[in-house]
């Protein structure tokens, strides 16, 4: 049964279309190169619509040539000495020259060369963006080229192996053929890209590798998020939260998701001192660099701690934003970063820099290295109790802290009346700070509908007018009264909670989990929290079971795609193989009790300890044995066949000395027996063709002597047929 009377030529030039098409759809889903891949997708389609009737109109060859050979000096000369960007140029030239080849006449070689071109656009589209939709164009890529590269073949076998008289009517006859295409060749060809794939991650998965993003210069793009540069108007957080883009993902071990309130985790990023009535800012500027040995990859943090603290251990993977600023749970203790083999050979030390003023982190160089931006953390979260609290003398604490965070901007006689009617209670600062935080928590309410309030005074907006607003609000306006009060302060701005994904047993934080809250000095235990805001009015998740399980799902692929596939290499490797030595020795044994999940981590640090060089190399041997040995029996064959195309080949050559010389569409068979029937029986070449046989298709061997033996007694048969 057919699929449909489309010949054969017709599926040829569909498959070959519709590579072309995945190849550049790979770069256009990208969102790059906009202009030069519609170009190309919409002069495929012509060529898809009106075959080669399209290039009735095309000029010669040699015209498309010379244009060729001029856009590649142009993108040459734009690559060393104009935009100097040499992968992105390179980029253009293969999408151009695909068109080119497209719209030039085209023979055999010029089908490789444009199956070949459309091969490395889905390469190129890997080095532009390595997000997981890549995944989709590549699997449709493989199904099809299964399909196209199949026909091509057999277009090509028949055009190579027939006579010149007989070529065309041959080829004219397969293009329209509609027997050759049918169910049961796709079905073969499906099956076929399947055992593909499957060996290409096998192939992926067992051979030593680093990972290759460490060799691109290009990373994704940044995402626009403002307020982490030390400076943030009071808006700004009120916008940041009509935005659910993901800003970090943090992984937690799995026993202590259950231990731990979300929504009592602040993910802190910087601070503000200085406000003027409208924007916080930083009054100065004191970063400097401090660096991580590549060996170690080991930020050890010099904040003070606290009796009864409570530790927790997490990993940070943070999207490329245009602040790269490293964020922490409360009081950050350790970093920890691993580093591929590949980076700490290009560069010693990780570029850090540290604010001491400010409490905040920032990193140097994430356009080059965007593995900065996944590391794992230590840090003592919560607040000491307040019994400590209620101890601290603060009257002892520096002058220049005072005037830092005691500065008050000019502010409304009536603002003035509603702080001095605050009715603050208790001796210690502690107790002090408490009761002006309860006032606002009771007096005010939250909102993140706060329109642009224009040239209004937001102080006087927030405490007199509207009576409401978003945490930048409720932070500011506590600072402002703790400062009234001559109580030390500052703005803080982070993020809060974060969306639980109970498929990968991560947190997903988003842009509008941004928040602002304040922090109170405290002599000897620093800057502590307080956070006016509702416990629950910063939370923003996706609403709707349905949609909130298909996003979590589909984050979870993509943090697994980047995580085992883009980010891939010899220490994940390292990962993987102890884990399955461990599952294996727990069958053997036969405790079955723990499952095998591969997807998620074990303490890294440990197993690259447990696991020596030596070990490894053993491991990942135990898997490459097999191949290794499957690739030198396929070299000893190759070998073996090499053998009798040269026996072979002495023959034929014997043959054509006089005169008879093997046409390429004849087999062996066919020639020895028109020999015979010109010159009689001949049993020299009856035992040469048939050994020829025996070992191509039989695999019987026979020994070089045996061979010359029959050869000789073929020059003798040939000389006595005179």
């Amino acid at each position: 049964m057919r699929i449909t009377s489309n010949t054969f030529g017709q599926y040829l030039h569909w498959f070959s279309c519709t590579l072309v098409f995945i190849g550049f759809s790979a770069i256009l889903i990208t969102n790059s190169y906009f202009t030069s891949v519609s170009l190309g997708v919409f002069f495929t389609t012509l060529y898809f619509i009106f075959g080669d009737k399209l290039l009735r109109f095309s000029p010669p060859r040699s015209v498309w040539n010379i244009f060729a050979v001029i856009i590649f000096v142009y993108l040459a000369y734009q690559s060393f000495f104009g935009d100097l960007d040499l992968v992105g140029n390179a980029i253009s030239f293969v999408v151009y020259l695909q068109i080119v080849k497209i719209l030039s006449p085209k023979d055999i070689r010029d089908w490789y060369q444009i199956y070949l071109l459309s091969f490395l656009h889905i390469l190129a589209s890997t080095t532009i963006s390595s997000d997981m939709t890549f995944a989709v164009p590549f699997i449709v890529y493989l199904i099809v080229a299964t399909w196209t590269l199949t026909l091509f073949n057999i277009r090509l076998q028949q055009e190579t192996t027939s006579s010149s008289s007989t070529r065309h009517s041959l080829i004219d006859r397969l293009l329209r053929s509609t027997d050759v295409v049918t169910p049961r060749f796709f079905a073969t060809t499906s099956l076929l890209s399947v055992f593909i794939m499957i060996f290409a991650l096998v192939i992926f998965f067992i051979f030593p590798r680093i990972s290759m993003k460490n060799f691109l210069r290009r990373v994704s793009p940044k995402q626009d998020i403002s307020g982490y540069s030390g400076e943030v108007e009071l808006g700004t957080i009120g916008r940041i939260k009509e935005n659910n883009t993901i800003a970090l993902r943090v992984e937690l071990p799995e026993k202590t998701i259950d231990n731990v309130d979300i929504e009592e985790l602040y993910w802190r990023g910087t601070s503000s001192d200085y406000f003027d009535g409208k924007k916080w800012s930083q009054s100065t500027s004191d970063r400097h660099p401090i660096y991580v040995d590549a060996d170690d990859n080991i930020l050890k943090t010099k904040y003070p701690t606290y009796p009864g603290g409570k530790i927790l251990e997490y990993s940070v993977l943070l999207e490329a934003l245009n602040t790269p600023i490293l964020f922490a749970s409360d009081r950050l203790l350790r970093v920890t970063w691993d580093k591929p083999l590949i980076e700490k050979f290009l560069r010693r030390s990780l570029g850090i820099d540290y604010s001491d003023e400010y409490g905040s982190y920032h990193f140097q160089s994430t356009q080059n290295f965007s593995s900065d931006l996944t590391y794992r953390a230590e840090s003592m979260i919560g607040q000491p109790d307040a019994e400590l609290l209620k101890l601290v003398d603060n009257s002892n604490i520096p002058y220049s802290l005072k005037q830092t965070y005691l500065q008050l901007p000019p502010l409304d006689k009536d603002v003035i009346e509603v702080l001095k009617n605050i009715p603050v209670q208790g001796e210690t600062v502690y107790e002090r700070a408490r009761s002006i935080q309860s006032f606002i928590e009771n007096n005010y309410d939250y909102t993140v509908d706060v329109q642009d309030i224009g040239i209004k005074n937001p102080m006087r907006f927030f405490f007199l007018e509207r009576k409401k607003g978003h945490c930048g609000y409720f932070s500011t306006a506590l600072i402002v009264a703790l400062r009234y009060h001559e109580i030390p302060s500052r703005q803080v701005i982070g993020f809060r909670g974060g969306d639980y994904n109970p498929i990968g047993n991560y947190l997903a934080i988003r842009q509008n989990d941004a928040h602002g809250w304040a922090e109170v000095y405290f002599h000897k235990y620093g800057w502590i929290r307080f956070d006016p805001s509702p416990a629950s009015a910063d939370s923003m998740t996706l609403q709707g079971s349905i949609a909130k399980s298909f996003f979590q799902m589909t984050d979870y692929l993509r943090l697994r795609w980047n995580k085992y596939i883009v980010e891939y290499d010899l220490r994940s490797q390292a990962n993987i193989i102890e884990k399955i030595g461990k599952h294996l020795s727990t069958w053997i044994k036969g405790d079955n009790s723990k499952d095998l999940d591969l997807t998620k981590d074990s303490d890294e640090e440990a197993t690259i300890k447990k696991i020596s060089f030596k070990n490894l190399i053993l491991m990942v041997s135990f898997f490459l044995l097999p191949i290794l040995g499957l690739l030198l029996y396929l070299f000893i064959k190759k070998t073996h066949k090499q053998g009798i195309h040269r026996e072979l080949k002495e023959t034929l050559r014997i043959l054509a000395k006089k005169g008879f010389k093997k046409e390429r569409f004849s087999t062996i068979r066919e020639f020895s027996d028109e020999i015979e029937d010109k010159l009689g029986a001949m049993p020299s070449l009856n035992h040469l063709t048939n050994m020829y046989y025996e070992e191509r298709f039989g695999n019987i061997s026979h020994s070089q002597g045996e061979w010359q033996k029959q050869l000789n007694e073929l020059k003798k048969n040939l000389r006595a047929s005179k």
